[in-house]
């Protein structure tokens, strides 16, 4: 059986954190799997990508500079209605993550 790769779209505004997760995965394509990662550091620029990208799954971070919380989530998953979505934030509100799931 091949092993075909994951398409991941990581959306996050900040590079740092972008560039880890894209590094994180870029290590765990050494340990079998393989992993296909696209960066936008915006949610215009992930709402384009989502028109014609096929993603496997989406990591996002939960805020972003011209949305938030859960207008972030709504705007992404209008887009890829069958993709998983990851929510990431550095925020330390439990009542933010109840609500999230």
């Amino acid at each position: 059986m091949e092993n075909s790769k994951i398409k991941v779209l990581i959306i996050e505004d900040e590079k740092p954190y972008l560039r880890l997760l894209d590094a994180f995965l870029a290590e765990a394509s050494c340990r079998g799997r393989s992993y296909e990662v696209t960066g936008a550091e915006t949610l215009s620029q992930a709402l384009e990508l989502l028109e014609t990208g096929g993603y496997d799954v989406i990591i996002s971070d939960l805020f972003h500079p011209v949305s938030i919380f859960l207008e972030t989530f709504t705007a992404i998953y209008a887009r890829a209605v069958n993709t998983p979505v990851v929510l990431l934030t550095g925020q330390e509100n439990e009542a933010v993550a109840e609500e999230a799931v």
